[in-house]
Parts: structure tokens; sequence; C-alpha cells
């Protein structure tokens, strides 16, 4: 993004992002363990690790866990290098402490560059049931995002002389509903993070 570029974002918008951290962090960090007491209640520990043995592992993987493909990934990785299940539990203990400080270390590096890109927090006073009834009505049932959308439409209140961007990591939620966010906001576009730069000398929000 282009420095001159103001840029905004709410309290809501922070305390979801802090609330997505906290919630990645630790569901990923239980699964790791889980899957570790599994393998120790499973399989002896001196068992040699052939490709068969790993494969059986994997499909021990509980459907439904959480980052179950990310899961099997680590175990082909790791397992790829080890000879005992023993060897194999080490590694994914120390994956999972490399994980701790790899998360904390990127938490503060975002937390660095906000702060170095001077973003103003948008107090929203004003309500907009009508905005927020369609928004619901046309699929985005999500109610931090829809009141996230609507911090960004009150600020397009407040900035009238003002086109403002709402810039969003989440596609399925938000940039998937493009159409309807700008049909129903005086929002001027909703760029994804993910499929382009922001262009330079847009408002950025939240």
């Amino acid at each position: 993004m282009d420095s001159a570029v103001h840029k905004f974002t709410s309290e809501r918008a922070k305390h979801e992002f802090e609330g997505k951290f906290e919630y990645i962090f630790t569901r990923t960090e239980e699964a790791i363990l889980q899957f570790v007491a599994d393998i120790e209640t499973m399989r002896p520990s001196n068992r040699p690790l052939s490709s068969s043995t790993i494969q059986a592992l994997k499909g021990g993987i509980p459907p439904h866990i959480w980052k179950r493909s990310l899961l099997e990934s680590f175990v082909d990785s790791i397992g790829a290098r080890c000879k005992t299940v023993t060897e194999l539990i080490l590694g994914l203990r120390r994956l999972l402490g490399d994980y701790r400080e790899f998360s904390l270390t990127r938490r503060a590096e975002i937390e660095r560059r906000i702060k170095e890109m001077e973003i103003e927090c948008w107090l929203r006073l004003q309500s907009y049931p009508d905005i927020e009834r369609s928004l619901d009505r046309d699929g985005i049932q999500n109610d931090n995002d829809v009141q996230i959308i609507l911090d960004a439409h009150d600020l397009c209140c407040n900035l009238p002389n003002e086109d403002i961007t709402f810039v969003t990591v989440d596609r399925e939620d938000i940039k998937a509903h493009e159409n309807i966010i700008l049909r129903e906001t005086k929002l001027k576009g909703v760029w994804y993070l993910g499929d382009r730069k922001i262009a330079p000398g847009s408002q950025n929000s939240p």
C-alpha cells in the first residue's frame, strides 16, 4: 500500500483479528497435541517407521480434526526423516515449539507493521438497521462481518468527499459478496489482498 493513503480500522476489526489469531493458534496446537497423544496410545514407540506405518498413522487422524490436511503434510515431511515412531513424536513436539515461536513472532511483526502504517481507528456511533437487515438477508450472515462493513459505511458517511475502499483478507464472506456490499453501502470498492495490490490514491478501511 502507498504510505500516503489514509488508512482506517475499527475496534471491531481489531478485536476480530485478535480473536481469530488466538482461535487458529489454539486449534492448531490442540490438533498436534491430540495427534501425538493418539500415536503414543496406538503404536509402540520403538516400532520402525516404515511408509506403511506413516500411512496408517495418517489414516487414524479423525476426519473432523482441525487442519487435517496440514497435519498430514507435517507427518509426511517429518516422518521421511525419522526411523522410529519415537523420533516422529519428538519431531512433532519440536514442530509444535517452532509453531508457537513462529506464530508469536508473526503476530508481533503484523502489529509492528500496523503501527508503522499509522492506521486511524474509527468509532461508529450510528446504527444502520435497514442496511444490516439487507446484508444479512442477502448472504452475509456473520454478524461480526456485518458490523465491520457498517463501520466502513459509517466512515463513508462522515467523509463524503472521499472514495473509500474496503480491504479484506476474507474471500468467502466479504469479497464474494462485493456486489451486495457496494449496492447497500457507500463504499466504492472491496479489495481482497490475496488477489492484487491496493491502487495508490484510494482510501482504505478498515
